[in-house]
């Protein structure tokens, strides 16, 4: 399962060149170690995306354990979990944390991230190729967590960070725990698969449902019921959960500002306060449910929980602040809305567009496109560089200036033909002397491959498949159906984001 580490040295990463530009010196960043360790591991190895990302979890997972912590230093435990972006001083620091990759981090990675391989095997045949651009993205993510769940939670499966004795069990012996591993990889997936089923049932007609449907009873036989059948918890279970948020949320520093921050901007009439009961609500919800799947609720784990679910809980309470302004609007004036307004509420759509302006924005904000990019070797201009300026722009005047049923579907906005004339436009007026580009053509491509690319990363596949997904992906064509127009937008952001991430990590 894992190949040999031997490379790994002390300092082995030293002189190694970097994604972002230079060569890695004896002082760097635990992403940075990650990035190295990644490039430099023994073939074969998973997709290069999914082993990065399970490193990096497993790390932190094993840098929050007692016995690595006694095995190495609190600092080096510290820095496998914390700090990430932290530059830490000299080789042995990082020594200890490639010694723990090389023992355990890594073939546990290798692990949970060749689930992937074993779930496409099994994803169903016959379907069209639009429901298998759409189910692609349920692959990858949710699965891998679901094995590394399952390893760190479950005893058929390793409880690989429970003790020493189990982690070094595990890697003598992975085929002991593989199968178990994989289906519990292949619930997480069936169960992503009943909930985009439940949320496209109303599509009749579409031969692809009854693939789907059969496809996840003969999975459902062989792996066992998919994720999404939760049992009902117990009073036991109940009650922990509540005294462990009731705890969290006695030591938690309530900002009164925030509280007081009003939910759409110009009114007092709603502020973050409204969120309270709805966030409890939620945040109970899903601790059960990790609770029910025996996944510690850590301190660190319940604070994510938390504020994940108060960011959701506010963004719904504003759609649902539009819909409502939106209707009442229509009710006192129908004459001035004509049969263009018949779709969802474009208050809504209009509020959506100015997150996703201001979540694009900052991507663009903390690029370093000027080191990343070949041109940046022969740029000795001022930062941000004029392209990255331009982009940051646009974006700061779509945030302001959207309005109401001006935003047809998000592929508008990143498709958009409107903005190559009008950088030509301002390179020719301004005579810029610090763009990063060579030429004033590579300018306006470069404008146009941020300015999508931010846009592409601001928005997630979860995002087009919720329940607000008609909402993201605007009208469909006559004769195409909602899973094909799905497909369409899913495709163009996959090519967005591929873009970006050339631009900004890997293209030097």
């Amino acid at each position: 399962m894992s190949g040999s580490s031997d490379w790994a040295v002390s300092g082995w990463w030293i002189g190694r060149e970097l994604g972002r530009g230079g060569r890695a010196e004896a002082t760097l960043t635990r992403n940075d170690l990650i990035e190295l360790w990644v490039k430099a591991s023994a073939s074969p190895k998973p997709n290069i995306r999914h082993f990065a990302e399970d490193l990096t979890t497993w790390t932190h997972e094993l840098g929050a354990t007692e016995w690595v912590e006694t095995m190495t230093t609190p600092e080096v435990a510290r820095r496998m979990r914390q700090g990430v972006n932290e530059v830490a001083t000299g080789v042995e620091i990082w020594d200890m944390v490639s010694m723990i990759a090389a023992e355990y981090a890594d073939p546990f990675a290798r692990c949970s991230a060749n689930v992937v391989r074993d779930v496409r095997a099994e994803r169903p045949r016959g379907l069209s190729t639009a429901m298998v651009d759409s189910i692609r993205p349920l692959e990858e993510n949710h699965p891998r967590t679901a094995a590394r769940n399952a390893m760190i939670a479950t005893e058929q499966c390793g409880t690989v960070t429970s003790t020493r004795d189990h982690a070094d069990r595990f890697v003598e012996t992975p085929q002991s725990f593989t199968s178990e591993i994989v289906a519990a990889a292949m619930r997480g997936y069936s169960g992503k698969l009943v909930d985009y089923l439940d949320r496209i049932a109303d599509d009749d007609g579409n031969e692809d449902l009854e693939i789907l449907s059969s496809a996840i009873e003969d999975m459902t036989i062989r792996y066992g019921e998919p994720d999404v059948a939760d049992r009902s918890p117990s009073a036991e279970e109940i009650e922990f959960v509540e005294r462990t948020l009731e705890s969290y949320l006695n030591r938690r520093i309530v900002d009164t500002g925030d509280l007081d921050r009003p939910l759409i901007q110009g009114s007092n009439l709603y502020t973050s306060s409204d969120v309270v009961g709805e966030t409890w609500r939620r945040a109970r919800r899903n601790m059960l449910k990790l609770h029910i799947a025996e996944i510690e609720l850590t301190d660190d784990l319940v604070t994510r929980v938390y504020k994940s679910n108060r960011h959701r809980a506010t963004q719904d309470l504003r759609r649902k602040l539009f819909r409502s302004a939106d209707r009442t609007a229509h009710a006192q004036h129908p004459e001035s809305y004509g049969l263009e307004h018949t779709e969802l509420a474009l208050g809504y759509r209009g509020a959506l567009m100015r997150l996703l302006f201001a979540r694009a924005r900052t991507y663009v904000m903390d690029s370093s496109i000027e080191s990343s990019h070949p041109w940046g070797e022969k740029y000795e201009g001022p930062l941000p560089c004029w392209e990255r300026e331009v982009v940051l722009g646009i974006l700061q005047s779509d945030a302001e200036t959207v309005v109401d049923g001006s935003v047809p579907e998000v592929a508008a906005f990143i498709d958009r033909g409107a903005v190559r004339p009008m950088v030509r436009h301002l390179l020719e007026v301004h005579r810029p002397t610090n763009t990063l580009a060579p030429s004033p053509t590579k300018s306006v491509a470069l404008v146009m491959q941020l300015l999508q690319g931010a846009l592409a990363m601001a928005i997630n596949d979860d995002d087009i498949f919720a329940g607000d997904g008609i909402e993201l992906v605007g009208k469909k064509a006559a004769g195409q159906t909602w899973t094909q127009k799905s497909a369409e937008i899913i495709r163009r952001l996959r090519t967005h984001r591929d873009e970006w991430t050339e631009l900004t990590e890997t293209n030097k």
